[in-house]
């Protein structure tokens, strides 16, 4: 049985007696609150879980999209805002890490954000990051080795390469 969402942008997988804490979880783009949903059997018990649920997706298919960031940050702010306070940790994945972000910064903006005590994201750097992109099986393992990594037995073993590291994956074109 579907537990109660406190707002249609909010969606409740979780509803502790007294909850300790609440995750925040924030699809990515083409996905949906019931992405997270099977993450509810690991949640600690003291724990609320909710996931974003956007417009046009699931249970609001019929909503027309939002195009653009602020309005669609701005809305689930504001559904925040209408929950009692709690421990928060926000997590987004890819698209989601960047609305999981500037609705922070929406929080931070209406002085409610002291109660969001992380920011996880997945999937997304920073608009400005300029990392250096990792291009061979060479690169990736020197990589590793620079994290302090033991990559001896990697690095010298002839398969292990093609096996950890498959060229599609780490090679840009």
């Amino acid at each position: 049985m579907p537990l109660a969402s406190p707002s249609p942008y909010l969606t409740r997988h979780t509803r502790p007696g007294r909850p300790a804490r609440r995750l925040v979880c924030f699809p990515h783009a083409g996905g949906a609150a019931s992405f997270y949903r099977p993450w509810a059997p690991y949640t600690d018990p003291a724990t609320e879980l909710l996931a974003v649920q956007y417009p046009g997706r699931e249970n609001r298919f019929r909503e027309p999209l939002i195009p653009t960031m602020d309005p669609l940050t701005s809305a689930v702010a504001e559904e925040l805002l209408a929950l009692p306070p709690l421990p928060t940790v926000f997590f987004g994945h890819s698209m989601g890490a960047a609305v999981a972000y500037e609705t922070l910064l929406r929080l931070d903006q209406a002085g409610a954000a002291a109660h969001i005590t992380r920011l996880c994201v997945s999937g997304r750097s920073p608009d400005d990051f300029a990392g250096p992109a990792v291009r061979t099986d060479d690169d990736v393992v020197e990589a590793v080795r620079s994290l302090g990594a033991p990559t001896r037995r990697c690095s010298t073993t002839p398969t292990c390469g093609s096996c950890s590291c498959p060229r599609s994956a780490t090679t840009t074109t």
